[in-house]
Order: structure tokens, then sequence, then C-alpha cells
């Protein structure tokens, strides 16, 4: 189908070649100091929200930093947040009114001591509320999901409650983001880390990190609970060495799957683990993947074909993203590495609308800084179309035992209402862009507006007759922040109205199922 939009004064002209199956590139946000990126999700117009932190340029800190992209990659807007110390994320989702929750850790907002930073962004990235949650000492989240019942589960660490030096800690909020409990997990003397978690099926939750009060070392703990955070079952897994859990879902079956790192089995001194366990925490099968070096893995999702990616590091070729395609018995697919000289690694991966991967993380090769956020979209055979190899990783079958813990649990937390500073920032550079595997070549769109500059509004007009299928048409200014959004168009015409719109330069964009159909500049005189 060839749609044609037509200019009748201030002709302006463009042709775009749009692709849509599997787009492939690699992006990096950042300042011109050390930038990174922990979580990444696609969300439902098809582009992305990445969360992490930014340098401040005024200060030898940093601020939590929210990318909101297309699904090029491409910057729609963005957010920074925090005050004069350092405020940082670490995990995001989307909610189903179509915003963000983001959590991390302040010590902008705490007395001398780190806590636990909620804040709700809407879909336009206006902050909603913003909360600081702990103790005396350090606290800090690493995982927050809505849940079912509208509120949020928030997965993390305290040092300010609890029976040893440090427990795993779970908070559970309302809506609003206050508290309707909090539990403590862990041993009298150790120090238990909480990495992930997921609302499980049953409607209670799974947590999975580390321990040290129980098993031989260091060991991967896991704590099972109800919708209230009771205890079900607590395990401890691992050997002799140190054995980690970074990352937890619910599998198909109902079972879960963990990824993480092994010092205890493999070929190096650390290996890539991924570990199949039952709905009661029985180990099924387990694997190490990795070289002579160090290999870990930070993240892992169950992909539409049964099987697993996993995204992390290798410490071969100077320390690069280390990603990894398995099958639902953990055997390889396939694995790769990306990255340049320095030392890269991946936080967080997704498997994208397009059956490819998405993975996210800071780079020390790439950018405008000493180190920016990078981001990496592959088909779905791994490749990326540039600073990427075929890995060859050594599996190994290595069989753990879970083992019952005497796990002390206590509560505690105290939340602050907060009204953090708000800025917009950040550059993007794009690294390479190509048409990935099974790529599908759509017909030429010719695009025109009129007029362009424009006073009071600007027309979009449909020559061939044929209507946008549910299309969407944004507005951002110079900022990156989104000014304007029309929806659910299905019409031959589009009215673009000027409103309160300041004279200057604007970027709009127009996408339909997913992708980008046109995009360019708008001059308002």
């Amino acid at each position: 189908m060839k749609v044609r939009l037509i200019i009748l004064t201030f002709l302006i002209s463009c042709t775009i070649t749009n692709y849509a199956q599997q787009l492939t590139f690699q992006k990096t946000y950042g300042s011109t100091k050390s930038d990174d990126g922990k979580a990444i999700r696609q969300t439902t117009d098809g582009g992305y929200i990445i969360a992490g932190q930014i340098h401040t340029l005024t200060a030898d800190s940093v601020n939590l930093y929210l990318i909101k992209t297309d699904v090029n990659g491409d910057t729609l807007w963005t957010r920074v947040l925090g005050d004069s110390l350092s405020d940082w994320a670490n995990a995001v989702q989307q909610t189903t009114d179509g915003g963000y929750i983001v959590a991390g850790g302040t010590f902008s907002y705490g007395a001398n001591n780190e806590l636990i930073f909620i804040n709700k962004f809407d879909a336009t990235g206006n902050l909603s509320w913003s909360k600081a949650i702990g103790g005396s000492n350090i606290n800090d989240a690493y995982n927050v999901r809505q849940t079912t019942d509208g509120g949020y589960i928030i997965c993390g660490v305290t040092l300010s409650y609890g029976a040893g030096g440090g427990d795993l800690y779970l908070i559970k909020t309302n809506s609003n983001g206050d508290t309707t409990w909090t539990h403590t997990y862990g041993g009298a003397i150790g120090l238990e880390y909480g990495s992930s978690l997921q609302q499980t099926s049953d409607g209670g939750y799974i947590a999975a990190g580390y321990t040290s009060s129980f098993g031989t070392a260091t060991d991967i703990y896991l704590v099972k609970t109800n919708n209230l955070g009771h205890i079900q079952w607590t395990k401890s897994i691992g050997g002799a060495g140190y054995d980690r859990a970074n990352s937890i879902i619910e599998t198909s079956d109902g079972g879960y799957m963990m990824g993480g790192y092994t010092g205890s089995f493999g070929a190096g001194g650390h290996d890539a683990l991924l570990v199949k366990i039952d709905i009661n925490g029985t180990v099924l099968w387990s694997k190490a993947y990795g070289t002579a070096g160090a290999e870990r893995v930070y993240a892992v999702k169950q992909t539409n074909d049964g099987g697993f990616i996993l995204s992390g590091l290798t410490s071969s070729n100077g320390g690069d993203i280390y990603l990894i395609k398995t099958d639902s018995a953990g055997m390889v697919n396939w694995s790769k590495s990306f990255g340049g000289a320095n030392n890269d690694w991946a936080w967080d991966v997704i498997q994208a609308n397009d059956g490819g991967y998405v993975t996210i993380r800071g780079s020390a090769n790439f950018g405008a800084g000493n180190g920016d956020i990078y981001m990496v979209k592959t088909d779905s055979m791994g490749n990326s179309g540039c600073n990427g190899i075929d890995f060859a990783t050594t599996e190994n079958s290595q069989l753990f035992v879970s083992s019952n813990t005497a796990t002390l649990m206590a509560g505690g937390g105290d939340i602050i209402n907060i009204n953090p500073g708000i800025q917009y920032g950040g550059s993007v550079s794009t690294l390479c862009t190509t048409m990935g595997l099974e790529a599908d070549p759509q017909p030429e769109i010719k695009l025109n507006l009129y007029p362009n500059p424009f006073i009071h509004s600007l027309s979009i007009e449909i020559q061939s007759g044929e209507e946008f299928e549910n299309a969407e048409l944004r507005i951002i200014d110079i900022h990156g922040r989104e000014v304007q959004r029309i929806t659910n168009i299905f019409t031959t015409s589009i009215e673009i109205k000027r409103n309160h719109l300041p004279s200057g330069i604007y970027y709009y964009s127009i996408n339909q199922k997913g992708m980008r159909m046109a995009a360019g500049k708008l001059i308002a005189q």
C-alpha cells in the first residue's frame, strides 16, 4: 500500500523505507561524563523505556535517568531526577495506566544514609509521586513490579532492619506508593541480598539473590512467600565457591528459572549460570557457560520459542557484553559478544515484539563521555550490524542441590514523601543501523505537511484515500519533551493545532502498529 501525504504550500517531501521485522541498531545515550543503563522494557507503543543514571555536570554525583525512545531507539523524551547527592534507578516497568514505575536508591533525601527511591511517572514523563523508604543505614531497591491489585512490590536489601548484617527486603505498597507491609528475610549473622523478584501465578512472590548466612560459602538465596509476604519456603543453592542469582522468572511450566554466576563449577574463575527449579524450589537442572576467563549473567527472560535469552558479561576481549540464546533445556543455540577495547556488559535483556533482542548497559567505549548508556538491538539470531562477534561458549552441566534455610523474618521501613527536582538532558548517537534477519521491506511513504512553518495549525492529507490504521502522532520539543500527542488516527487527514506551543523547532513522528512510519521537523512561527 502506498500512502501519499500532500503539501499544498511550503512543500517538504521525504522518502522513508520502513522494515516491518527485526530492525537492528546500536545507540548510546548520556552526558559528557560517565552514565549507566540498568533496565529496559518495550512499551505498548512499540518503543522502549530505559532507566539508569546520568552523571551531573555540576557535581561529582549521579542522578536518576529515564529515557523514552521510539521503536528505532531514537529519543522521544528524557527525565533527570534527583538533588545534590547521588540518586539512581535500577529497575523500571510500564504500568497499566501507560505510565512508569522506577525503583533505585538515593543519598539526597536521607539523613546521611542511603534510602530506597521509588518514583511514578505518567505516560509523558511527568512525575506523579516520589517516595524514599528505609531506615538509618543502607537501603537499596533492585527490582520493582506492579502487582495484580494495582500496587507495587519492591525487592532489595536493607542494613537498617532484620536479624543479621543485612537482609533481603520486600516492600509492598498501594497504587500511591504508601507501604501496606514490609518484611526482611535472612540469617542471624551474615548478609542476604535481594536482586530480583516476580509476582507468581498463585498471587505470592518469588525473590532471588545471595546469602552468606546459609550454605557452604556465599550461595544463591531463594524466598517464596504468599501474597502477604509470609514465608512458604526458603532455599540456598550452591557449592564451595561464590554463587549468586541476579535474575529470576516464573516459567511457562509453573516452575522458575534463575540466572547468575558460579565460582563453584564451570570452565573459568566465574561462569554464567542458569538454574531450573520446580514449584517447590527443587533444582531440576543447572548449566554453566563460559571460557577460561570470567562470565556472568545479570538477566534472563523466557523467549517465544520456550527457550531463554541471557545477558551479562565476559572478560574475553577486554570485557564485553555476553548474550546467550538457549533452548528450553539450557542447550546453547548461539552466543555473541558486543563491545570495544574497554569494559562493556549488559544489566538487562528483553525479547522485542519483532522476535529480536534488546540489551542495555553502560559502555566505556562508545558515546559522548567517559562511558554512555549502550543499547544493542539484535535480530533473532543475535546479529546487530557492528561491534559484535560470534562467541565460543563452553557449556557444562552441574546439578546443584537446594537446601532449606532457617530464615528469620522481621519488618520495618519509614516512608518519606519527597518533591525532587526534575530536569531534561542527555544526547543520543547511532553506532549502526541495519536491516536484520527476515527483513520485510514496505512500500515507500511520501510525507507532506502544509504549511510548514505554521502559525495556527498544520495539516496532513492522504491523496490515495487510504486511511491510517490506529496511528499515533507525537510532537517533541528540542529538549526531548513530548508537547502534543494525537492517538487513534483512522482518517485520511490529520490536523495539528498549535495550541499554546511557543515559537521554535519541534520534531514529529507518526507510528502505526508499533513501527515508525514517518518523522521530521516542524517550525512554529
